[in-house]
């Protein structure tokens, strides 16, 4: 066994460094044969599901070039970020604070994820949480998963329009993926569906659904990769 920790925080170069420390990936955990227990303040296994596979988005984590600017995001001005128990969040994709893991290790390809964000903000009417699981089977050239997650008491639709209202919410998404490499190409294909709904007393939209997709090709040759994806999210509903 080993116990391990690490501490990521993000910095401004032009000086507006008046940040939290530890506010990315960070963690400490207990890692051996079992697997790793971590707490901290983590990306999900929704998002890290791609993570490391034929599945991944060709452009990775490069800001700008990243799907999260459609997938895992309802639109209506928002995008994948931090989540943190009792506030308003309605994208996925996310890092979590108060985060408890566990990761499993690989058997015959196979490996397994789970998070939950422990509850710092509830009252008398309100339990916020987040779930988050991911199943990802890796075998040569093929990888395959399957990603979920639940936000509760987030009013993720109350985000999106301000008028939606209401006493309890329930938020989820589901993420399907696939992708195969043969010589130095690679191809892959993503789905994914974000259901949101209001309960209780209620004004405005009570429930809202959209489904996304992505195929991506990454080829490389000697020293170069040639990139593309093509994302489209459905309408919603």
């Amino acid at each position: 066994w080993k116990a391990n920790f690490q501490i990521e925080t993000s910095a401004n170069i032009d000086g507006d460094n008046q940040r939290p420390l530890a506010n990315r990936n960070s963690k400490v955990g207990l890692a051996g044969d079992f697997g790793e227990v971590f707490f901290g303040n983590w990306d999900t296994p929704f998002k890290a599901a791609t993570y490391g596979n034929m599945v991944q988005d060709p452009f990775r984590s490069t800001d700008v070039f990243g799907y999260q600017s459609i997938m895992s995001s309802p639109g209506f001005n928002q995008r994948s970020g931090a989540y943190l128990s009792g506030t308003n969040n309605a994208s996925f994709d996310n890092r979590a604070a108060n985060t408890l893991a566990y990761w499993t290790p690989v058997y015959k390809g196979v490996s397994g994820k789970l998070a939950y964000s422990a509850n710092e903000m509830k009252t008398a009417t309100l339990n916020p949480s987040l779930w988050s699981a991911a199943v990802n089977y890796n075998s040569g050239p093929l990888s395959l998963l399957y990603a979920y997650e639940q936000h509760k008491d987030a009013f993720g639709l109350s985000v999106m329009q301000a008028t939606s209202t209401g006493t309890a919410s329930d938020d989820k998404a589901h993420r399907l993926g696939a992708g195969y490499m043969f010589g130095g190409t690679t191809v892959s294909a993503l789905w994914e569906r974000l259901d949101f709904k209001n309960t209780g007393t209620v004004a405005g939209v009570t429930s809202f659904r959209r489904d996304a997709w992505q195929l991506g090709l990454l080829h490389r040759t000697g020293n170069h990769e040639f990139k593309l994806r093509y994302n489209k999210a459905q309408d919603g509903s």
